[in-house]
């Protein structure tokens, strides 16, 4: 699991409808056979002795992702939050500096299907054609199989509240520090705040590390934007172990809010994984 103590980036959120299972044979699993696929993958163990910069690295023809689980590969190639995992075996999403547990990923981009759509964010790529390439990877390399379900459940609506917006649309250039496309951040350390990230993003942050349950958006606001809330959190916040609560508050300032109500909610339940091959 990602902490929420450092700057975080959004992970995923799927939606579904109606109550149905439906599961992946070896034949369509195999994505590799259907889905556009990198040109050189380069796949091995972490050592805890090196520092890394962790998270989505991307550039126009390399796609880096160091000391990774797999269980955090698979939520960033299906756009999936943690919550929405099942099946999960220990050596699948080990906390522990194990580096037979964790992978560094460094792979080739096809240059025929370019230009690619640069955004991202740490543990997100919002171009598919990128995911998909990911998808054949774990397919090929961890010998994935899994299927989903989708039943009715808790669904959390997020919009505007109709009081005054307090979002700052971004002008990017906090963002070329981080690297080019580089979007959707999400950080508290004495305020929430938000930088360049989409309404959709918000959505999946608080999908995945604050109500753990299904975030639809449906604020009708486009781009990205940056915010700076007025809530304060303490070191005694922090020492809590929970800072949750003093997100949502944040969420009213912005001048948006979150109800409650029932819908599809979709689970990802891994039916095989295997550790990977050798490249």
């Amino acid at each position: 699991m990602k902490s929420l103590k450092a700057t975080i980036a959004i992970i995923g959120l799927a939606l579904a409808a109606g109550p149905i299972a439906f599961a992946q044979n070896a034949a369509s699993a195999n994505a590799s056979a259907k889905l556009p696929e990198f040109e050189v993958v380069s796949l091995k163990p972490s050592s805890p002795n090196v520092g890394y910069l962790v998270g989505v690295q991307l550039t126009p023809d390399r796609l880096k992702m160091n000391f990774e689980s797999l269980a955090g590969l698979i939520c960033t190639a299906y756009n999936i939050p943690y919550w929405e995992l099942s099946g999960i075996e220990p050596w699948m999403n080990s906390t522990a500096f194990d580096p037979k547990n964790h992978f560094d990923l460094e792979a080739t981009l096809p240059q025929d299907l370019a230009p690619y759509n640069m955004r991202h964010s740490n543990y997100e790529i919002e171009d598919e054609r990128i995911r998909e390439m990911m998808q054949a990877m774990l397919a090929n390399r961890f010998h994935l199989l899994f299927h989903r379900e989708t039943k009715t459940g808790t669904v959390t609506v997020l919009e505007q509240s109709g009081k005054p917006l307090r979002l700052v649309p971004t002008k990017l250039k906090w963002a070329k520090s981080y690297g080019e496309g580089f979007s959707g951040d999400i950080g508290y350390a004495r305020g929430i705040s938000l930088y360049n990230t989409s309404m959709p993003q918000l959505a999946r942050f608080l999908s995945g590390y604050v109500l753990h349950h299904t975030v639809i958006d449906k604020t009708g606001l486009d781009g990205g934007y940056d915010f700076r809330s007025a809530t304060v959190i303490t070191d005694e916040d922090f020492k809590s172990g929970d800072v949750t609560p003093l997100i949502l508050p944040a969420i009213n300032e912005m001048g948006l809010k979150l109800t409650q109500t029932k819908g599809p909610v979709e689970a990802f339940i891994i039916d095989r994984a295997k550790p990977p091959s050798a490249n």
